[in-house]
């Protein structure tokens, strides 16, 4: 079980940026790093499974901001978030989704893709996220 990261161009712009991931790049149980390769969220996802059947799941992030508290009686800031001690939540909850053999799964734009865990990988697979 590990993060993998691919590396790309970063003299692209970002909203043009793709990157690719393979059934040789990793296997069950790792974890793609799509915003770390991308240098930001994927909006859309696509999935080729050519041989055998796989389930992945994708991985939400939460960012949590404390309320600030108030250093002197004059100032008017409470109503703002602490963002200096943020905390950030992963959720893994979420649930896995199924992908049949010669099959195509896409997904566009519901929410940002960060990561992309590999819970149940066989065969030959093509994620590329964009």
């Amino acid at each position: 079980m590990s993060d993998i990261t691919r590396l790309v161009n970063r003299a692209i712009h970002p909203i043009y940026r793709t990157v690719q991931f393979s059934n040789a790049d990793a296997n069950e149980g790792d974890v793609l790093l799509v915003k770390a390769s991308l240098g930001r969220s994927a909006n859309n996802m696509t999935v080729q499974c050519e041989v055998g059947d796989m389930r992945i799941r994708h991985n939400v992030y939460y960012d949590v901001f404390p309320r600030r508290v108030a250093d002197n009686m004059f100032t008017n800031t409470l109503h703002l978030p602490n963002i200096g001690s943020g905390l950030q939540y992963k959720d893994d909850t979420t649930a896995a989704v199924d992908i049949q053999a010669g099959t195509t799964y896409t997904w566009e734009g519901d929410f940002p893709i960060n990561d992309v865990e590999l819970l149940v990988v066989s065969g030959n697979w093509n994620i590329h996220c964009s």
